[in-house]
């Protein structure tokens, strides 16, 4: 898939979620204090399916790129989206508010 196309997933997702915001190929739940709180869509072998991830991420540890040690992939470790998945915006929708909101929101504070 390309990045135009996770983009626009995600700014459908965005209207669907509106705590989170797009950025490039991150849903980023704002607001933004000491931990990065987010999905991101993850390219798989298949070029028209791909990997979804809950993840957070400390700020004071100090990186310059994600890592997903403490998250995991919507619908199970191998569960592949797949892009021309009828009602794929719903269904991301559902997970996203059931499993990762809940994980993401409670490490507000």
């Amino acid at each position: 898939m390309k990045k135009s196309e996770f983009a626009a997933i995600g700014e459908k997702l965005a209207a669907e979620l509106p705590s989170f915001e797009l950025k490039g190929e991150l849903l980023v739940l704002v607001p933004i204090h000491h931990t990065l709180r987010g999905i991101c869509f993850e390219r798989s072998i298949s070029p028209r399916k791909f990997y979804v991830w809950a993840f957070l991420q400390p700020l004071f540890v100090p990186a310059e790129q994600l890592w997903f040690n403490i998250g995991w992939r919507l619908g199970g470790a191998c569960h592949a989206w797949d892009a021309d998945s009828k009602n794929l915006i719903l269904k991301l929708s559902v997970k996203l508010k059931d499993e990762a909101y809940p994980f993401l929101s409670g490490v507000a504070s």
